[in-house]
């Protein structure tokens, strides 16, 4: 093989980053596709490092010695490994941007209640009827699953004053 490593999802940004981390001596493949968008037959190095859109294909066990999720999740990663039976070293990122993800939540789930999108619309027009958006306080928010995100997520709606009720398999 040619690549000692192949990042897939990884943006121009990430890219960038992770090329100022790695050793010089290593050679990296990176694409912005996942595996099926990037369609290669066989794996492009024996580190492959995907986030959580890229399905990894049965026949690539035999060319994996790891698989490196960049992300918090890891169920596409255990599940590969249990449908091969692979003997492959395997890693997360179990803290991976668990409170971003929740602010970005908390962005939409505003911009939902604020009627965002109407208002950009009328910003032009300078029309405001029907505008107004509702409040967060004192509504309910019921998360599903209260692991390293959904806590956050807690932690967002209730700094937010708002109802929260947590539903997960674990008790937390």
């Amino acid at each position: 093989m040619k690549y000692t490593a192949a990042f897939f999802e990884a943006f121009d940004e990430e890219e960038r980053i992770l090329k100022s981390l790695l050793p010089n001596e290593l050679e990296c493949f990176f694409t912005w596709r996942t595996i099926q968008e990037a369609g290669g037959e066989r794996p492009p190095a024996p580190i492959v490092s995907v986030r959580t859109q890229s399905a990894l294909p049965t026949d690539w066990a035999e060319g994996i010695d790891a698989i490196i999720t960049r992300s918090t999740g890891y169920d596409h990663v255990t599940e590969f490994l249990s449908r091969t039976n692979a003997e492959i070293d395997a890693a997360y990122l179990p803290d991976y941007a668990g409170r971003a993800v929740a602010e970005q939540a908390m962005l939409l789930w505003t911009a939902l209640l604020r009627k965002l999108e109407l208002q950009r619309a009328s910003f032009d027009a300078f029309h405001r009827d029907d505008l107004t958006g509702r409040e967060l306080v004192g509504r309910a928010l019921t998360v599903v699953g209260v692991g390293r995100i959904g806590s956050q997520i807690v932690d967002v709606a209730q700094g937010l004053k708002m109802d929260v009720a947590g539903v997960d398999i674990a008790p937390r």
